[in-house]
């Protein structure tokens, strides 16, 4: 699944991710370049994967992988983006609401990973009062949700 390919952002596009594809998103999201990338996991593995994609594909000087919850590292706490994805499951996406939107400049694009179909509603409840979103694709029983920040 991915996001349209008329919704991607803008070349220069600064980048928050949550899941350990640091290398290989990014660059299918922004394929003409996107300035600068952090990411974060709290899984020792995912950043550790998420560095070495990230160096595999040559972007390793523009992205910056930390060992992190959400946003709760000093160096993400500072930073607003153009672009928030994140793959988790439904409940602490919804509890992230505020914290992603707090975090997305205005006009920033979010993609929301690890939503059962059955669940997409609440999630998108959760995200409306910060970001209009709706359902991008929906594949083996999984909903991509996709928005764009109020």
């Amino acid at each position: 699944m991915s996001i349209d390919d008329n919704r991607r952002p803008q070349d220069g596009a600064n980048i928050a991710h949550d899941p350990a594809h640091a290398g290989a998103k990014p660059a299918e999201l922004a394929p003409g370049g996107f300035a600068w990338g952090m990411f974060a996991d709290n899984d020792p593995i995912a950043t550790t994967i998420a560095r070495d994609n990230a160096r595999l594909n040559r972007l390793a000087r523009r992205v910056q992988v930390i060992d992190a919850a959400g946003f709760a590292h000093p160096l993400l706490r500072r930073h607003q983006f153009d672009l928030v994805l994140a793959n988790i499951l439904a409940r602490p996406l919804i509890d992230l609401a505020p914290v992603f939107a707090a975090h997305a400049g205005r006009g920033a694009r979010i993609a929301l990973a690890g939503v059962l179909v059955e669940q997409a509603g609440q999630v998108i409840a959760a995200y409306e009062a910060g970001f209009v979103m709706r359902v991008n694709a929906v594949l083996e029983g999984w909903a991509l949700l996709a928005g764009e920040r109020r």
